[in-house]
C-alpha cells in the first residue's frame, strides 16, 4: 500500500495523466483527474467605436487613428481581384470615396467572381489585401471611414 501512496504522489507531481503498472500476474492503473476547462477569459475591454486598424498596403503611411471604421469582409473563400464597380482596369485607391452598395472589389471563388459591395457610403482608409491574393471568409479587404467629415472633403473634391 505505501508503494501506491509513493506511485500516487509522484503522479501528482508530474505531467503524466496515467501510469499503468503490471507485474506478477497484477495491473494497476493510475489517473489524474483533469480538471474542469476554465471559461476563457473575456477580451480586453475596448471602447465599441474603435477599431484598432492594421497597418495598410501600398507603402501609405499609417492613417491617423479614426472612429467607426466599416470593415468590408470577404463573403467566400477565394482570390482578391482589387477592381473598381466592373470594370477591371480600374482599381480603388486609398482616400477614394465610395457609395454604399457599390462595388469595391471581387473574390474569385471556383472560377466564379463575387462582387463585394461597400457596406457604407465613406472614404477608403485601409486596404487590405494586394491583387491576386488568396483570401478566407469573413478576412478583412479594406475598411471605409463613414464619418461626415469625410463626405464633406469628398464634395470638396468633386
Amino acid at each position: 500500500m505505501e508503494q501506491i501512496r509513493e506511485l500516487v504522489a509522484l503522479l501528482r507531481e508530474c505531467d503524466v495523466r496515467e501510469l499503468t503498472l503490471r507485474g506478477n500476474g497484477r495491473s494497476i492503473t493510475l489517473r489524474k483527474e483533469t480538471p474542469a476547462p476554465t471559461a476563457p477569459l473575456p477580451p480586453a475591454e475596448t471602447p465599441p467605436d474603435v477599431v484598432p486598424s492594421p497597418p495598410p498596403i501600398h507603402g501609405q503611411p499609417p492613417p491617423a487613428p479614426l472612429l467607426s471604421l466599416v470593415p468590408v469582409n470577404a463573403p467566400v473563400v477565394g482570390i482578391f481581384h482589387h477592381v473598381k464597380g466592373r470594370h477591371r482596369e480600374q482599381r480603388w485607391q486609398v482616400g477614394d470615396w465610395v457609395e454604399s452598395g457599390e462595388v469595391v472589389c471581387i473574390v474569385e471563388s471556383m472560377r466564379i467572381p463575387n462582387e463585394v459591395h461597400a457596406p457604407v457610403a465613406g472614404r477608403i482608409v485601409n486596404i487590405q489585401v494586394k491583387e491576386n491574393e488568396p483570401v478566407e471568409y469573413g478576412q478583412v479587404l479594406m475598411e471605409i471611414d463613414p464619418t461626415p467629415q469625410t463626405a464633406d472633403a469628398a464634395l470638396e473634391n468633386v
